[in-house]
């Protein structure tokens, strides 16, 4: 079985919507004949929730490699820290430049013959950017939201360097996947269109194995549903 590695800032047993893709991707990939491997955060941010139910649908051997990374800024006084510290493209550009040494190493190790990075966050996608550099290992950029075509891209600071970020990437991928048209629509007129590629979030049928279809909802759900 090939292995690739999965790049995804959150991973279970965090919870949320951030980390369903890569959960999902890690269920069902062997089933193509891939193995993954996942690199992810180490389980330290506290504003995230945490779900370990989630592990429990993926297979009980899957590999995990959480490099230790602290960010020290967070020891600075926020009303001091607002004015020195301005990451760019967002505050996970620390994490990627700890890690992505650690990065290149397993994948010179592992023996993995693809690397997929999923965001936001899209520091992600520089992580991503840094082991292609470093291995040329065949590489896909995820994204599940876009990135300089966000409605709130033009509120941002260095609106010029983060988007040099984002063709550098595209440019440097193998191939990149949006979840939904107008993510690759961004896109458009940078890459060659092959390049280009819509994979759209899907369901898993395995998480509606308990639901009674028969059952009638009570008059609350009802309520619910109409409000």
């Amino acid at each position: 079985m090939k292995r690739v590695i999965i790049v995804s800032y959150h991973f279970p047993p965090y919870g949320g919507k951030a980390v369903q893709r890569a959960s999902k991707l890690v269920k069902y990939l062997p089933e193509y004949g891939w193995e993954p491997v996942v690199f992810s955060m180490p389980l330290t941010d506290s504003r995230v929730p945490m779900d370990q139910t989630l592990l429990d649908e993926l297979p009980s051997d899957i590999e995990i490699h959480r490099p230790d990374y602290r960010n020290w800024w967070k020891l600075v006084p926020y009303d001091i820290r607002k004015y020195m510290y301005n990451p760019i493209p967002d505050r996970y550009r620390a994490w990627v430049n700890t890690v992505k040494d650690s990065l290149v190493a397993l994948i010179k190790n592992s023996g993995a013959r693809a690397l997929i990075s999923t965001s936001p966050t899209h520091s992600v996608q520089l992580l991503g950017l840094a082991a292609k550099e470093k291995t040329e290992i065949p590489w896909v950029a995820d994204f599940r939201d876009p990135w300089t075509g966000h409605p709130d891209f033009s509120l941002k600071k260095h609106t010029d360097i983060i988007q040099d970020m984002e063709n550098r990437v595209i440019k440097a991928a193998d191939a990149v996947v949006g979840v939904y048209p107008k993510i690759l629509c961004d896109f458009e007129g940078r890459v060659p269109a092959k390049k280009l590629h819509l994979v759209e979030n899907g369901y898993d049928e395995d998480d509606f194995r308990l639901v009674d279809w028969n059952k009638k909802p009570d008059q609350a759900t009802l309520w619910m549903g109409y409000n």
